[in-house]
């Protein structure tokens, strides 16, 4: 993905609040196998999204991390909170299409909530495309993220 000067953003669909100010993305193989291990702690209001992926672990991770499920289309379906290093975690229900990781403690969503990206009028790319559907809520080039 090329370098921009704005990161991209997420945002609650419902109320335009952001969920992830600085959005890193993995979405080649190699990315979304190094995830966050041998990583520092990620900094508050940072996350990484690797997609298309329907289960992480933590094995080398060095921190807690909240870990939370995404759909194609974009809607939260499960979240697990403060899961530890050496865990393997699958969804319980549904198979997802992406996960997005923060540091525990983070995230402002629950199931069902529909997450969309700010892409600060720049383009987003193709593997980032299923989190721009238009849904009827606060619209992001307006409302508060």
């Amino acid at each position: 993905m090329p370098r921009r000067d704005e990161p991209f953003r997420l945002c609650r669909v419902d109320t335009g609040t952001p969920v992830v100010d600085v959005l890193h993305v993995a979405s080649t193989f190699w990315s979304r196998f190094r995830g966050l291990q041998f990583r520092r702690p990620l900094p508050s209001g940072h996350g990484l999204l690797m997609v298309p992926c329907n289960s992480i672990h933590t094995m080398f991770v060095r921190f807690a991390i909240d870990v939370v499920f995404l759909s194609e289309e974009g809607i939260v379906t499960e979240v697990r909170r403060d899961v530890h290093p050496w865990r393997v975690v699958l969804p319980s229900g549904s198979a997802a299409h992406a996960v997005l990781e923060m540091s525990a403690g983070s995230p402002d969503v629950e199931p069902g909530t529909a997450i969309a990206i700010d892409s600060a009028g720049g383009t987003v790319p193709a593997q980032l495309r299923f989190l721009t559907g238009e849904r009827e809520a606060v619209s992001l080039e307006t409302g508060p993220c």
